[in-house]
């Protein structure tokens, strides 16, 4: 090829020569993408090449068994739970004993045992010292009763019995295995408190007639009370014979009254709670009250003496 041929060139429809010496033109476009280019180049980043991974990068895993998680869960509830069960159980073994100490400082319950543990002691001679007894075997008394009511509670029985005094009927409560009857009369005989019962209806107050009795018992009493509780039983029936006429001066006051003289100086509190009773019974009887005072004192006189062979046994 001729080195000095020039090269025709059509562009756009327009020939072109471009000879050996012709410069380059460049256009502002060209020259604009060439220094954009260049500044690029310039600005390339370097980036860095990172090192291998170490294998102490990764940590080595265990070849130790781990405990399972529901298990650890189970132990700390296991755990807990007991814990809670021995704390709730000393919270409440000491509100029980609290509850025991106040029952027996103040409750009824306690007090009953306490006070019956007390006669008991006082007519044996406890532990402040031994005293003689002898063996007493009681005969039963039975009695016929006009009886008002029974109730469960002693308070519920002495508002009825404020009731009938208020209407000039005497009574008196009989306890007696955790009930309280109120009794308003008595007779010897089933037609003597028939009649009576029949009294007190007139009156416009139900009552209910029944046979009333205290069983005989052997028990062991002091000899001191030995003498004068063995005569209350033939006391006791001869008045009740005398008691079911009009009126209550055919009881024999004086046979009370000697009888009552002769007490024992030394006598039981049980046994003294009953002279009281016999007191009473003797007053009604020598102020010529009516028949059916005379009655509720001698049923009072057989209430204690129902309670102080109770307290024997």
């Amino acid at each position: 090829m001729d080195n000095h041929k020039t090269i025709s060139v059509r562009m756009n429809g327009k020939e072109t020569s471009i000879g050996k010496n012709n410069e380059y033109k460049s256009t502002p476009w060209k020259q604009s993408y060439v220094e954009q280019a260049a500044v690029d180049q310039n600005n390339i980043p370097e980036y860095e090449i990172q090192p291998k991974p170490d294998e102490d990068f990764f940590p080595v895993r265990s070849t130790k068994r781990k405990v399972p998680r529901i298990f650890k869960l189970f132990f700390i509830a296991a755990f807990s739970a007991t814990a809670i069960g021995i704390i709730l159980g000393f919270v409440m073994l000491k509100m029980f004993a609290g509850i025991d100490a106040n029952t027996s400082a103040a409750g009824q319950p306690s007090d009953i045992i306490q006070t019956n543990t007390t006669e008991k002691d006082n007519i044996t001679g406890g532990e402040e010292g031994e005293v003689n007894t002898v063996s007493y075997s009681s005969p039963t008394l039975a009695v016929n009763v006009v009886q008002e009511g029974v109730y469960s509670t002693k308070e519920m029985a002495q508002e009825v019995q404020q009731q009938l005094d208020q209407t000039g009927y005497p009574s008196v409560i009989w306890e007696r295995g955790g009930e309280y009857r109120l009794f308003i009369g008595a007779s010897s005989s089933e037609s003597g408190v028939d009649s009576l019962k029949s009294t007190f209806e007139e009156q416009g107050i139900e009552t209910y007639a029944r046979s009333w009795e205290v069983t005989g018992t052997n028990v062991e009493i002091p000899e001191s009370d030995q003498v004068w509780v063995e005569q209350y039983p033939t006391l006791f029936d001869n008045a009740l014979q005398s008691l079911t006429s009009e009126t209550a001066g055919n009881v024999n006051v004086s046979e009370w009254q000697s009888w009552l003289d002769e007490y024992p100086e030394n006598g039981s509190e049980q046994l003294a709670k009953m002279k009281d009773s016999v007191t009473q019974l003797v007053q009604a009887l020598t102020d010529n009250e009516s028949t059916n005072q005379a009655q509720i004192g001698l049923l009072s006189t057989l209430s204690t003496y129902e309670s102080y062979l109770a307290n024997l046994k």
